[in-house]
């Protein structure tokens, strides 16, 4: 539940305060919440640069951790059918050989 929270947050973070800057000619888009107008918002070069190495950050950290739920779910599920197999097994097999005739 709160993944999903954070995941609605960040996509509305990303999705409905996208804005533009021009700095030195240079067409800088990103988005993240303001208030005011986008005309009266402006950045550093500084703070332009914390922004894109926080995206990149998020973007490593969002690729690591989603590797790390799908291997982590896919060794359980290796685990829950390696002893699914282990419990047929005894079952089936059982511990002395047949007779000789």
């Amino acid at each position: 539940m709160l993944l999903t929270i954070l995941f609605i947050g960040y996509w509305c973070c990303t999705t409905m305060f996208m804005h533009v800057h021009y700095i030195d000619g240079v067409r800088i888009v990103h988005s993240h919440p303001y208030t005011g107008t986008a005309s009266s918002h402006t950045h550093s070069g500084s703070q332009l640069q914390t922004i894109s190495y926080l995206s990149a950050l998020l973007a490593v950290v969002s690729f690591a951790g989603t590797a790390l739920v799908l291997t982590s779910l896919r060794l359980h599920r290796l685990q829950r059918d390696e002893h699914r197999d282990a419990s047929v097994l005894s079952l089936h097999c059982p511990l002395r050989a047949p007779p000789v005739c």
